[in-house]
């Protein structure tokens, strides 16, 4: 889930010039989602715990730059409510901001899921990336509302400026 707040993400002009800015757009959002070993760092970061006692209260995320931590930050977060994502990034090309709205769920199938998503996405920086991403991860039952490992996945889909066309779509397995 901490890789679906954080940040959250990658598109086809003509010919191998689009193929390759497209290659390009969907490397970076992959790695942005933690999908890389390259420069772009987020698994040190402060870590977000939901409880299930605070689940409707607004809880403060925050985090900040430093040796393993590419993404500084603060969110007020709370369940089922669209919140503003306003964070900056380093070490991921040419990058330095991370925009959008963000909204977590919690999915009463069984076996139980946390569902998050980052809409109206924005990657700023040399250029823009414009991207849709939603996170899906099995609860484990525990005091705090943790995810099951192996079973977190991203579904990403990049857009024109508009977000009137969907330009790519495509799906991570969170390792």
């Amino acid at each position: 889930m901490l890789r679906m707040i954080l940040l959250l993400t990658l598109v086809f002009s003509t010919g191998m010039r689009l193929h390759a800015k497209e290659s390009s757009q969907r490397t970076t959002l992959a790695k942005l989602f933690g999908q890389s070993k390259d420069k772009f760092k987020i698994d040190t970061c402060q870590k977000f715990h939901l409880n299930p006692t605070e689940i409707f209260n607004t809880i403060k995320y925050k985090t900040n730059f430093n040796k393993n931590c590419d993404l500084q930050g603060e969110v007020g977060i709370k369940l089922l409510v669209p919140f503003p994502i306003k964070m900056e990034v380093k070490n991921l090309s040419h990058y330095k901001k991370l925009l959008g709205t963000g909204k977590i769920n919690l999915g009463l199938e069984n076996p139980p899921k946390i569902l998050a998503e980052i809409t109206k996405g924005e990657l700023k920086g040399k250029d823009t990336i414009y991207f849709n991403a939603y996170y899906s991860g099995e609860v484990l039952p525990a005091k705090t509302l943790k995810v099951k490992p192996g079973t977190e996945s991203v579904r990403v889909e990049i857009y024109d400026k508009a977000f009137s066309k969907i330009k790519e779509t495509f799906h991570l397995k969170i390792k």
